[in-house]
């Protein structure tokens, strides 16, 4: 019985990029083509099994197929488009199917039909379709074929080429061969430490990026802030909101954060306020560190407020101990001792981080 159209489709795909949905003949003989092609320029194996349907969706045939191959589509499909004569055992349908997906050397068996119409319209429509193609990708190639080769070209040696340099440690070449690679090779560099390659850098290449990398390794924070001519990005200004903390500037550093969110910033930033805590409580100033726990609500703060108070409820008594004229010498002498032990006391709170 011959079909008046039937139709492919691609199923239990491995390593193959085509359509699951079923499509016409033609079509799907085009787009495995063009697969077939793929696969045989990037060295791929893949496979596929085709179903040949008819337009209801019953399963006419079945077949798996491995890519590459070297001979025509239409040549391998041949057998696909071969129905079966014969309907009546289908008990054995599904363990046909399964065999179909082995591979075997072809054992003549039962005269099987060809759906003659079928395969003539096959290579009567894909060679109008493939001339029609082949027109258009000539005049494409006409116009572009210099350009895209030329790209092709360079992007295949391109990683190859900076690899190299990367080993010979050739920086300043890179800078001049690949520029779109400067922030990959300088942040490479600052995460070494490599100061000097980085200065060297910057001199020889005239590389702003090298210069403020290198500037930030060197803690010149007043430099990382003013420098100028740097293409900003979120990392560059959490660098620039790190370089105004370390200048005590906390509100330019909040100004950056603010929009940016850095949350390695933001860490800092907080750190930086404990610290500002830690000294108030040194310097005796409890309310000031008391106004920074309200932001920050750090337990460990909190906690060593409460010390610091009664500590300086201690100072204050010494301090006036050892100045009252009614109190003998040795008590006063006793009283400006212990105001000198507990203002060291007091000066170690926090540790030696928060000092």
């Amino acid at each position: 019985m011959f079909s008046k159209k039937k139709y492919i489709q691609f199923i239990e795909q491995i390593n193959i990029e085509l359509p699951e949905t079923p499509v016409e003949i033609y079509r799907g003989i085009y787009l495995l083509e063009q697969e077939n092609d793929r696969l045989t320029d990037k060295h791929i194996k893949g496979s596929t099994v085709i179903l040949l349907t008819d337009k209801k969706g019953n399963k006419l045939n079945r077949r798996l197929i491995q890519l590459p191959i070297e001979q025509g589509i239409e040549t391998i499909l041949t057998d696909l488009l071969i129905e079966p004569t014969s309907n009546k055992n289908q008990s054995s349908s599904k363990s046909q199917m399964i065999l179909n997906d082995i591979e075997e050397p072809k054992i003549k068996n039962k005269k099987k039909t060809v759906d003659y119409q079928t395969v003539f319209f096959l290579f009567t429509t894909n060679l109008a379709k493939k001339i029609y193609m082949a027109l258009i990708i000539v005049l494409f190639l006409f116009f572009t074929s210099f350009f895209v080769l030329n790209n092709h070209s360079s992007t295949s040696t391109d990683s190859q080429s900076y690899h190299e340099l990367l080993k010979k440690k050739d920086y300043e070449k890179i800078i001049k061969q690949y520029p779109e690679k400067e922030n990959e090779l300088v942040e490479k560099l600052y995460s070494e430490k490599n100061s000097k390659e980085l200065k060297e850098l910057a001199e020889k290449s005239d590389s702003q990026i090298a210069l403020f990398y290198w500037d930030f390794l060197n803690e010149h924070w007043q430099a990382v802030t003013t420098m100028k001519n740097v293409t900003p990005n979120e990392t560059i200004q959490a660098m620039r909101g790190y370089a105004y903390l370390k200048q005590g500037k906390l509100d330019e550093a909040e100004l950056i954060n603010k929009e940016i969110d850095n949350q390695t910033l933001k860490d800092q930033i907080y750190q930086f306020k404990k610290q500002e805590a830690y000294k108030a409580l040194h310097e005796k100033d409890i309310e000031k560190a008391e106004k920074i726990n309200k932001e920050i609500n750090d337990s460990e703060l909190s906690e060593d407020i409460k010390v610091a108070k009664s500590m300086v409820n201690l100072l204050q008594k010494y301090e006036k101990d050892r100045s009252d004229s009614k109190l003998s010498e040795d008590e006063r002498k006793e009283a400006e001792n212990n105001y000198k032990m507990w203002s060291e006391n007091l000066k170690q709170l926090g540790g030696n981080d928060n000092a």
